[in-house]
């Protein structure tokens, strides 16, 4: 879990990973969802690092890049998630290919 006060990322698998936003600082929504039920998981490996002025934070796995500008609200331009060299998703992107749940 890598966390700021309005953001919280959870790293649940290599291409996995939770995104919150506080609406209040500092408090998250903890129950489980739909998706993961059992959050006993083992954590993947991964690394995180803020830039030299601690605008930026980039969580790093084995197969994701998520890149996020700290302390704003979640935007196309404010998080995006990179797959190697080919695929790139920013907050708000279209998916035509999500199922909404079904």
């Amino acid at each position: 879990v890598v966390a700021g006060d309005n953001a919280r990322f959870t790293v649940l698998t290599s291409r996995l990973i939770r995104m919150e936003q506080a609406k209040t600082p500092g408090k998250f929504e903890d129950r489980p969802t739909l998706a993961i039920l059992n959050r006993k998981l083992s954590v993947p490996s991964f690394t995180h690092s803020l830039s030299s002025d601690n605008a930026t934070l980039t969580i790093k796995t084995d197969d994701a890049t998520l890149t996020y500008s700290m302390g704003q609200k979640f935007s196309k331009d404010t998080l995006s998630v990179s797959f190697g060299d080919s695929k790139k998703w920013s907050y708000g992107d279209r998916n035509d290919g999500n199922l909404l749940g079904t």
